[in-house]
């Protein structure tokens, strides 16, 4: 048997070594990976929102008031408290009817659109600023919007990178973010 060599004619020891340290480097580092949007923002960052006492904060860009917590939790000395709410795409919207009629603001779940102005695509687990949304879960959140064809595919957020997807069966239990707009 042939004693093995770590050198041949085409890669010399030194370079076949130098090859796989820069495919190593290149293949599995973290270079350009996103980090946890709790690392990214610092912890009193809130820039692009006007937070308010009530709970809420206004997207500025968007002028758009989200509720800072799942439907179901209220908001609490900076905190999220209680159990969200996980409800099909239709009883979450009734959900929302009723929730308004004992509040200012008429809520309603948010757009696609909507949802897309605050994921941040620089982070994620989540893909929000956590000092805006604190200890918001990851998971598919309902939002507003419906498949173009299926009627009964709805459309739905997972909060670990902000991807959207318009295939969930409307039956299916999620929870939800309420908004309402102040024009």
């Amino acid at each position: 048997m042939l004693p093995i060599t770590h050198t041949s004619r085409h890669f010399p020891g030194h370079s076949l070594g130098l090859f796989l340290l820069c495919l190593l480097l290149t293949a599995c580092g973290e270079i350009g990976a996103p980090q946890r949007c709790h690392e990214y923002f610092a912890s009193t960052d809130t820039a692009g929102y006007q937070l308010l006492d009530v709970g809420a904060a206004l997207h500025l860009e968007s002028d758009v008031l989200w509720y800072r917590c799942p439907a179901g939790q209220r908001f609490s000395d900076g905190e999220c408290l209680g159990e969200s709410l996980l409800m099909s795409w239709d009883n979450a919207n009734n959900f929302a009817v009723e929730f308004s009629q004992n509040s200012v603001y008429q809520w309603r779940l948010p757009s696609n659109a909507e949802f897309n102005a605050i994921i941040s695509a620089r982070c994620l687990n989540p893909a929000v600023n956590p000092n805006v949304f604190p200890q918001i879960p990851v998971d598919n959140y309902w939002t507003a919007d419906g498949h173009m064809i299926a009627s009964s595919r709805k459309c739905m957020i997972y909060l670990f990178q902000g991807q959207i997807t318009c295939r969930e069966p409307g039956i299916v239990e999620h929870p939800f973010m309420l908004v309402t707009t102040l024009r």
